[in-house]
């Protein structure tokens, strides 16, 4: 082998192994774009500022918060519920008595992921911590058939009235049911549970 190809032959390979992997990331990042655009446009049921309304008591003051929930809390949701949480920061509103300042509401608009998109889902709390009411806020337009045959959309009034206990039951007994109904069974339960794991100090 000539001497002047193979004191060229490494630059040659790096090159050609260097425009591979680029080549390789814009694939992969056009298909990962693509798959997430499969999803459609997000479709809202309802406007979050109707739905917290709605969820929380009128004529308290509504704050809203920002907060992480810590380990301490995120450890007690699961020794009390079973429910692993996230350690993560996330925006939730509380109403409060405007004379005694004492919470008698909190609510929450959660996220959580379905398939290639992203759903949401609001729930109220009252001050016993049963639920006021629940929405399902919005869904990309693809899975909307999924949900509107199984959960409904907009204002779900079957679950006014439940403790977030029973909430974590309605989420075991659909353990075994369709994707959509299992993965909004555990959204609304992971948001209830979040909301009353704020609540410990």
């Amino acid at each position: 082998m000539n001497y002047s190809f193979q004191k060229k032959l490494p630059t040659a390979l790096v090159f050609l192994f260097s425009l591979s992997l680029f080549a390789g990331g814009i694939f992969w990042t056009d298909n990962a774009e693509a798959h997430k655009g499969h999803a459609g446009k997000v479709v809202t049921f309802v406007k979050k500022k109707v739905a917290l309304k709605a969820m929380l008591p009128a004529g308290g003051k509504v704050y809203r918060r920002k907060q992480k929930l810590d380990s301490d809390q995120t450890a007690w949701a699961n020794e009390t519920f079973g429910v692993a949480l996230s350690s993560k920061v996330m925006p939730f509103y509380v109403s409060k008595d405007r004379n005694t300042k004492k919470q008698i509401g909190s609510a929450i608009v959660y996220k959580f992921s379905y398939r290639h998109g992203n759903c949401e889902i609001a729930v109220g709390l009252d001050e016993n911590n049963k639920v006021t009411t629940t929405a399902f806020v919005s869904a990309n337009e693809k899975y909307l058939v999924d949900f509107e045959d199984t959960v409904g959309t907009g204002f779900l009034k079957s679950f006014d009235g439940m403790s977030v206990e029973d909430l974590v039951e309605n989420a075991k007994k659909r353990s075994s049911a369709d994707k959509a109904t299992r993965e909004f069974a555990n959204a609304l339960r992971d948001a209830a549970v979040t909301l009353v794991a704020f609540q410990q100090k």
